[in-house]
């Protein structure tokens, strides 16, 4: 729910923003389940904070009912990527086309990663590439996770066929299945 918070603060600060996490032991957090926070503006990276679970210790320390979960981020990093002035776009004549996949993938591949290699696919009318949850549980493999991301996307002049969005959704497949050895979550 944190990192969603993230995600979100990052649009409404700078939509050229990118906000994700980078998994690190932090000592008030539960080990494995903390990261430090990154931040990268135009090719500039910088880490802005960390985020996880709080230890039990902790938790009884304040008296926390339950798990309890903590982010802290640099604001002076965040004020210094705010772009006071949105540049407006016209609203798009044709419609776009959203497909939702869910991939399964090894434990240790990150979502950036996934993002990172659908993006430098160039896929033809890819207008974004949204991250949607990650699931572990029935159904999925121990030492794996099922990955849920949005595909949207749209050509300025026309409409777009169910044909030319399933061949680039196809191309997304066979790319994580190739890289990730992704496989299709039933």
């Amino acid at each position: 729910m944190l990192t969603g918070l993230l995600a979100l603060l990052a649009d409404r600060v700078n939509p050229a923003l990118r906000i994700w996490v980078e998994p690190q032991e932090v000592g008030y957090f539960v080990k494995g389940a903390s990261g430090e926070v990154w931040m990268d503006l135009a090719g500039k990276r910088q880490a802005i904070g960390v985020v996880g679970l709080f230890t039990a210790e902790l938790q009884k320390r304040y008296d926390l009912r339950g798990a309890a979960a903590g982010l802290e981020v640099s604001w002076d990093a965040l004020i210094g990527a705010y772009e006071p002035v949105r540049r407006a776009r016209a609203v798009p004549r044709y419609p776009g086309v959203t497909r939702d996949l869910s991939v399964v993938v090894e434990e240790g591949v990150r979502w950036r990663e996934v993002e990172g290699a659908i993006v430098a696919a160039k896929l033809q009318s890819l207008e974004k590439v949204g991250f949607v949850t990650t699931f572990r549980g029935k159904g999925v493999e121990a030492g794996k996770k099922s990955l849920t991301l949005t595909l949207e996307f749209r050509e300025a002049g026309r409409t777009l066929t169910n044909e030319e969005v399933d061949g680039e959704v196809k191309r997304a497949v066979e790319l994580l299945a190739s890289q990730f050895q992704a496989t299709l979550r039933a």
